[in-house]
């Protein structure tokens, strides 16, 4: 296998990877990463306010009279009367108990003198609503270096909970040496580099698909056999991959949540750029969207049978992992009790941290 430490001379690639396999030794990942999270589809509050979870906590989401989509605790500081019972009124959410209203955009009670509730930050992309999991502040919203939001139109979203740690999914990106096992993509020798920011990480891939899938097999007969792939994660939660096969991109938005220590909750949202399109293939864009999901399924299922219940072992960790010890640093350090509100979002090339 072709080495992928491009980003280090041989010293440093011995010394790094030292300083990471320590680092690693007792690395605590019991933690939820403050990050954007995925909480449901705008379709699902017609009926009225629905209950969703978000890093442990009961939350309630409503559509309030003028459209706003709002999220707030999921139950009333009076005796804790489940709040996604209520019913909204005008901009508020009503207590089904007892009739307290708290307003959607402050959490304010607005009758019988009771405590607030706390608000959570919300963005709709499409049709999918997004929590900021700490409600005092939201971090940066995941975005697409190569437009805005706006510019894409994205699919439904594919669900499923898998039986192996939510930071070892997000490390699957970064696990360099498993691509051309599982997924069927030779890793080629000009991949790379490696960046990372306060709280976004990135890694660009070149390779070539070899996979026999059907699905593969019929990308390579249309598209040709070279694959992009640039990995990005933001906040500890959030991966934006996009592919480049033959001058076309395609994008994901994947959200990752933890269920409990061993098992994650994956979300998956196929996403295409339109803004370029011409009129008339717009018309097309759900047929598109259809399509990237059956790919996306059959890349992430086709690995489901040979990842579960794997575990991070870092005394066992050779110089081939690198680029996913990096990452598994970096995301130590997303801990909300740890981390610095730093506000610092540009990306530095590994070389660069390497030298401070």
């Amino acid at each position: 296998m072709t080495d992928h430490l491009a980003d280090y001379n041989r010293k440093d690639a011995k010394e790094r990877f030292v300083f990471l396999r320590n680092s690693l030794l007792n690395a605590d990942f019991n933690f939820q990463p403050s990050g954007w999270r995925y909480a449901g589809d705008v379709q699902d509050l017609k009926r009225g306010p629905v209950r969703t979870q978000i890093c442990n906590e009961e939350i309630v989401l409503f559509k309030t009279a003028t459209g706003d989509i709002v999220a707030t605790q999921g139950r009333c500081p009076h005796m804790n009367a489940p709040l996604w019972q209520g019913k909204v009124v005008e901009n508020s959410i009503q207590c089904p108990m007892h009739g307290r209203r708290f307003n959607g955009r402050n959490g304010a009670c607005q009758s019988h003198g009771s405590d607030n509730v706390r608000c959570f930050p919300t963005r709709v992309l499409g049709t999918h609503i997004f929590i900021a999991a700490d409600a005092n502040s939201a971090p940066v919203f995941p975005y697409f270096d190569e437009a805005p939001h706006t510019a894409f139109a994205y699919g439904r979203a594919i669900y499923d909970v898998v039986n192996v740690p939510w930071y070892l999914v997000l490390a699957n990106g970064f696990d360099v040496s498993h691509f051309p096992y599982i997924h069927g993509r030779e890793v080629l020798g000009d991949s790379g580099p490696l960046f990372k920011g306060h709280n976004r990480i990135d890694i660009q891939y070149a390779l070539r698909n070899t996979s026999q899938l059907v699905t593969d097999r019929l990308l390579r007969r249309l598209a040709g056999d070279k694959v992009q792939l640039n990995y990005r994660v933001f906040n500890g939660n959030t991966v934006l991959p996009m592919t480049i096969v033959k001058d076309k991109a395609s994008y994901i938005w994947i959200d990752v949540q933890p269920v409990d220590q061993r098992r994650t909750r994956v979300t998956m949202i196929p996403v295409m750029r339109v803004d370029r399109q011409p009129m008339w293939h717009r018309y097309l864009n759900g047929v598109s969207l259809a399509l990237r999901s059956v790919f996306i399924k059959h890349f992430f299922t086709a690995e489901l049978p040979y990842i579960e219940n794997i575990e991070l072992r870092p005394t066992m960790l050779s110089h081939n992992d690198l680029p996913m010890m990096e990452f598994l640093h970096w995301l130590k350090q997303q801990n909300p009790a740890v981390v610095e509100a730093k506000g610092n979002t540009k990306l530095i090339p590994l070389q660069a941290e390497m030298a401070q």
